[in-house]
C-alpha cells in the first residue's frame, strides 16, 4: 500500500511542469516600463505625449495592457502558479506603493522630503500611471491614483493569467 502511495506521488512530482527561468525574467517589464515612462515624462520620446486624451497617451496605454496580459498569459502557459506569479511579477510596483504610502504618510506629518520619494515612487507604476491621469480628468482621486494603478496593473496580469490557463492554448 505504501508502494502505490509512493508512485503516485512521484507521479504527480513529474507531471509538474516547472516555468522556465526566463519567464521569470517578465517580471522585469514593469522596469522597462516605468523606463519608458520617463522617457516620456521628459520629451525624449517626441511623438508620445504624457497626456492621455492624446491619441498617443491611449495607443501608449493599451500597448502596456497587452504586453502586460501576454506577460501574465506566458506565467500561465508556462504553468507558474499564479499567486507566485502575482507577486514577483509585481515585486517592483508592490514596492513602490508602499514606498509611496510610507512616505506620504510621512509627510503628512511635514516631512517635505519625502514628497520627492513619493514622487519617485510613483514612477514605479510605469505606463499604467496613465490609468490614473485617465481617471483624473473626470474626478480628483487625490493620492489614491497610484493605488488605482497598482490594481489595474494587477487585473491586467490576472486577465492575462487567464487567458493563458484557458484550453485553447494548453501544453501538452
Amino acid at each position: 500500500m505504501l508502494k502505490k502511495e509512493n508512485k503516485k506521488q512521484e507521479n504527480n512530482k513529474l507531471s509538474v511542469k516547472k516555468a522556465p527561468f526566463w519567464v521569470w525574467l517578465l517580471s522585469l517589464v514593469p522596469l522597462l516600463s516605468s523606463a519608458l515612462y520617463l522617457l516620456i515624462l521628459s520629451d525624449a520620446v517626441p511623438f508620445i505625449k504624457a497626456e492621455m486624451f492624446h491619441v498617443s497617451g491611449i495607443i501608449v496605454l493599451v500597448f502596456a495592457m497587452l504586453c502586460w496580459g501576454a506577460c501574465g498569459a506566458l506565467f500561465a502557459y508556462y504553468h507558474a502558479d499564479i499567486k507566485v506569479a502575482v507577486v514577483v511579477a509585481h515585486a517592483v510596483p508592490i514596492i513602490c506603493t508602499l514606498v509611496y504610502t510610507v512616505s506620504l504618510f510621512f509627510t503628512g506629518f511635514e516631512v517635505s522630503e519625502l514628497s520627492d520619494v513619493a514622487l519617485f515612487a510613483g514612477i514605479g507604476m510605469g505606463l499604467f500611471s496613465y490609468v490614473d491621469t485617465f481617471i483624473y480628468e473626470f474626478i480628483d482621486i487625490g493620492i489614491f491614483g497610484l493605488y488605482l494603478d497598482l490594481i489595474f496593473m494587477i487585473f491586467t496580469f490576472i486577465a492575462g493569467y487567464t487567458i493563458g490557463k484557458s484550453k485553447r492554448f494548453k501544453t501538452k
